[in-house]
């Protein structure tokens, strides 16, 4: 099974490298884990700094290929994701 790294950038930028990693079947289940774990995230947010609708999971394969950004929000959305891109 392939390992996908789930890095954690905040307002575009790297701030938290997965070093470990999680092996999952591909690129579509490596994006549900990503989505499910932010949920958790938010749904626990006291445990966590402020802001976290500025964090994103940038989602790696091991050979550093970009999977996909998964925002920290209840929705995710295409506007979210290119807003992380750009580092807003």
């Amino acid at each position: 099974m392939p390992r996908f790294f789930f890095n954690i950038v905040v307002r575009g930028r790297k701030a938290i490298p997965d070093p470990d990693g999680d092996e999952l079947a591909g690129d579509k289940e490596a994006r549900g884990h990503a989505r499910t774990v932010a949920r958790e995230m938010l749904s626990r947010r006291i445990w966590y700094k402020r802001g976290l609708e500025h964090w994103a999971f940038m989602i790696t394969d091991k050979t550093g290929r970009q999977v996909a950004i998964v925002p920290f929000s209840p929705v995710e959305s295409k506007s979210a994701t290119a807003k992380l891109k750009k580092g807003n």
